[in-house]
């Protein structure tokens, strides 16, 4: 049977492989299988943009964890051949403190430039957790960005970076930011990707 699977990400492929699997063990009827798969969707979850032009896409994913960012970064190499991969994440304050260490040391593998930024600081300064991450990367260009919707925006609108896939991570669809004891409301990741890229398109367009 053909499956069509509407999530973008190789690594996808083989979720929704083990959901077909699962669905076989369980005797869901088949047909049901391939209307669910055709039409599945997370907001937030690997969601691709692209510029008109196509030299810009742009990804947002929650990928938050060492084994995410590996799946995200491997697969957004082999599906966008020669183009410049750029990283956008920071960590959150005070938990999982390992994280500073694994996601800059696994994003700097496949990164041509990583943006650090602000997710979720909470009680810690943002500073000293961006700080913390930088010190992991020994391999790759990066900068320190604290406003997490400049950071994309600069990321998709520096056109001297050329072709490029844009990956904003960590925060998907949220639409607030903890800062002290407070969830302040801020834009999400997909509403800064969708308005950068309509920057883009505006800019080529005057530009001829």
């Amino acid at each position: 049977t053909d499956f069509s699977l509407s999530m973008p990400g190789i690594f996808n492929v083989s979720n929704a492989l083990a959901a077909i699997a699962m669905s076989y063990v369980l005797g869901v009827p088949e047909h049901c299988v391939v209307s669910a798969l055709a039409v599945s969707h997370a907001p937030g979850r690997n969601e691709v943009f692209s510029s008109k032009d196509g030299n810009v896409i742009g990804i947002v994913n929650y990928a938050h964890n060492q084994l995410s960012y590996e799946a995200t970064f491997r697969s957004a190499k082999i599906e966008y051949p020669g183009k410049k991969i750029i990283a956008v994440f920071g960590a959150a304050g005070g938990r999982a403190e390992m994280r500073r260490h694994d996601l800059p040391v696994t994003a700097e593998k496949y990164c041509d430039l990583i943006l650090v930024t602000e997710d979720d600081p909470g009680n810690e300064p943002l500073q000293k957790i961006s700080s913390e991450i930088a010190a992991n990367i020994t391999k790759c260009p990066y900068e320190i960005i604290d406003d997490r919707g400049e950071a994309i925006g600069r990321a998709i609108l520096d056109r001297t970076l050329g072709p490029k896939v844009v990956i904003a991570m960590g925060k998907g669809d949220s639409s607030y930011m903890a800062r002290g004891f407070d969830f302040v409301d801020y834009p999400s990741d997909l509403e800064f990707m969708q308005k950068y890229l309509k920057e883009y398109d505006e800019g080529v367009s005057l530009n001829g």
